[in-house]
């Protein structure tokens, strides 16, 4: 790529980013105020109003620039996963703007507390947009994610399964790193102090990263399975929820196996 590319590209990442940062901030202010983008409950004559003259409500723009916008970054992310020796002098990325699809994303996934939520805040493209990110990046920004995401997961009851449907979109061979390093991170929680009638702070933060753990065991079980000794020594930790966790795990560990052993099975008999 030549050089106005290489100077065109990050000055237009970062006034999408700055877009995008301002729109998310102001839909959250605007739920937190309860009045969010989602439609309201109009009147009757509102309704009819709308219907005939066909234009789209405030809302319904909001929605489709988020949208728009979503997209974009996830193809510059794209871009910058599969280019960079195009986009950067002798192929060295630059982090900061390499990860700043990620900071993005995360606002986004804050936002995805449920299926239609999820879909209003394009969750799916946010988990692209790390998904690059980490398949492009080096040890350094790859502890700045982890360490992102094992904060969202204390601060947010609905992460775990964003996170563990993130874990099945990275490259998994010949290992997935980031499955891997998050799980480390869980097995490095520290569970001194801890209260079952504590109703926030640690407490808290051990009860909504708990399920990401059977959440990952559901969906790649011998990944759990390879790491379990991480998970081990919570078994005689303080929390039910975490042990719980783990013990669910294992199940999904079993079942997938004598699943596996039924289908081997069938192919013998087949084959017989």
């Amino acid at each position: 790529a030549s050089r106005s590319s290489r100077v065109a590209f990050p000055c237009h990442t970062y006034m999408l980013f700055t877009l995008m940062f301002f729109t998310e901030s102001q839909e959250k202010f605007g739920k937190s105020l309860g009045n969010g983008t989602s439609k309201p409950k109009a009147t009757k004559s509102a309704k009819n109003r709308s219907n005939t003259s066909g234009n789209p409500t405030d809302a319904e723009e909001m929605a489709t620039s988020r949208a728009l916008c979503a997209q974009t970054m996830l193809l510059a992310s794209t871009s910058m996963s599969k280019y960079q020796s195009r986009l950067w002098l002798r192929s060295v990325p630059d982090e900061s703007l390499l990860h700043l699809p990620c900071r993005i994303a995360y606002q986004m996934l804050e936002s995805s507390t449920g299926v239609i939520a999820k879909k209003a805040a394009c969750g799916k493209e946010a988990l692209g947009m790390i998904a690059n990110v980490v398949d492009s990046s080096g040890n350094g920004l790859l502890n700045t994610v982890v360490a992102a995401l094992v904060d969202l997961l204390h601060t947010y009851d609905h992460m775990a399964p964003l996170v563990a449907e993130l874990c099945c979109m990275v490259q998994e061979k010949p290992t997935n790193v980031l499955a891997t390093e998050l799980l480390r991170e869980i097995g490095r929680l520290d569970t001194d102090g801890y209260s079952a009638t504590d109703a926030g702070g640690k407490a808290s933060g051990i009860r909504n990263v708990a399920p990401f753990i059977s959440e990952l065991a559901a969906v790649r079980p011998k990944l759990v399975l390879t790491n379990f000794s991480l998970l081990v020594p919570h078994l005689s930790a303080e929390p039910y929820v975490l042990r719980s966790a783990i013990i669910n795990s294992i199940g999904h560990i079993l079942v997938r196996d004598d699943v596996k052993l039924a289908e081997e099975k069938k192919e013998e008999q087949e084959e017989g």
